[in-house]
């Protein structure tokens, strides 16, 4: 969760076992049974327990068509494809954030071929670009972390990630663009370290500030939320009488309409193994205050957990891309129009004749100065091979 960049790979059912637990989840390599079950590490979730869960009233909303002047969705892909070293070479599960007029990616894994990045890389999004950043005081190789650009602050804000071996202990760290330097942040971090969501929500009721969701870690999955203070640099627990069931990898970007908003999609409560996976296709909203479920109208995205996903601020779409539900990947185009909360599943063309291919674990971010999303690289089933092709979507062009 702007404009994008990253990358992503499997073989036979006996490597299911071990490319699932590489894969984002919150379990070991070494021991498969750590992390499996549940953490209740918040407030009991209402909609679990027969209560009010707060549902949105969708009468309260303007549920009409989009103005019929605005022109209908064309989206076209354009193949970038970049060539290492030059580029970052593939991975999957890296994430990346738009920072002004570059994106800023981090991390990532080559699983099973390679290793765990523990690179910094900047792509000019005027000139195409790439440039490796400083790395001194950085975190350790990592991926499947969570990560969002605080703009008064020019900062990337970094949270959690796990290695080959399973969750990294906690941590968060921020990134200055300006200087490149690094900084660790002290205190109380989240616990969902795996699979996490953070978006920035300059509508915050107490101001400005990061909103953190969900992940898993060495003991289960988190379903705290999380606000984080630029100013003081701290992370304080939000006590919510209703939240989303327990996830990792859902899809969270901020949405300025209806008040300014955190929306949430889907993600998995059981990612292991992959045959009794749990992929979510609920939707979500944060207000800062309480969380509250906005009812399924019409048609959405079938359950799947990390999409490739990016909000259009100059439209107000929130647009998904792709994802995995474990035995498969997707290939599909989703956009949710915010104005009117509906889904609409898009076709699409390219000028080389294909588009990307269906893949998960991709990086996808919005670039609104170009009116474009960038994609790079991204997971695919069936050997898990990691990607290193890039792609540049156009909704109306």
């Amino acid at each position: 969760m702007l404009a994008q960049v990253v990358s992503f790979r499997q073989g036979q059912l006996r490597c299911w076992l071990l490319v699932v637990l590489v894969a984002c989840s919150s379990e070991s390599v070494s021991n498969p049974d750590v992390g499996a079950g549940p953490v209740d590490a918040g407030p009991i979730d209402a909609a679990e327990s027969g209560m009010d869960v707060g549902v949105l009233d969708a009468t309260s909303v303007d549920a009409g068509a989009l103005d019929s002047g605005v022109r209908p969705l064309d989206p076209v892909w354009v193949s970038s494809v970049g060539v290492p070293p030059t580029d970052p070479d593939d991975r999957w599960g890296a994430e990346a954030v738009v920072a002004g007029d570059r994106m800023i990616l981090f991390g990532g894994s080559q699983y099973p071929a390679g290793d765990v990045a523990r690179e910094l890389w900047s792509l000019d999004l005027g000139t195409e670009a790439w440039a490796p950043l400083a790395l001194d005081r950085a975190p350790a190789a990592r991926y499947c972390h969570c990560l969002t650009f605080l703009p008064d602050q020019e900062q990337v804000l970094l949270i959690g990630g796990r290695d080959g071996g399973g969750p990294l202990p906690r941590g968060a760290w921020t990134f200055h663009v300006p200087t490149q330097t690094w900084q660790a942040i002290g205190g109380t971090v989240p616990a969902g370290v795996i699979g996490c969501g953070a978006v920035w929500v300059p509508t915050h009721p107490d101001g400005p500030r990061a909103v953190v969701f969900g992940g898993g870690g060495a003991s289960g999955f988190d379903r705290l939320t999380y606000t984080y203070d630029p100013e003081l640099r701290e992370f304080q627990t939000v006590r919510t009488s209703s939240s989303p069931p327990v996830r990792q990898d859902g899809m969270m970007t901020f949405d300025p309409t209806h008040g300014g908003r955190v929306l949430l999609f889907g993600g998995s409560s059981r990612v292991f193994p992959p045959e009794t996976a749990e992929p979510l296709d609920d939707l979500w909203a944060f207000n800062g205050i309480d969380w509250a479920r906005i009812p399924a109208t019409g048609p959405r995205p079938s359950p799947r957990r990390y999409a490739a996903d990016a909000f259009d601020t100059n439209r107000n779409e929130w647009v998904l891309f792709g994802g995995t539900e474990e035995v498969g990947d997707f290939g599909d185009l989703w956009v949710y129009h915010a104005d009117s909360e509906t889904f609409e599943e898009l076709t699409f063309r390219s000028e080389s004749g294909t588009g990307p291919s269906a893949r998960a674990f991709a990086s996808f971010v919005y670039d609104s100065a170009r009116d474009e999303f960038r994609l790079f690289g991204g997971f695919q089933q069936p050997d898990f091979r990691a990607l290193v092709d890039g792609w540049t979507l156009r909704l109306r062009p």
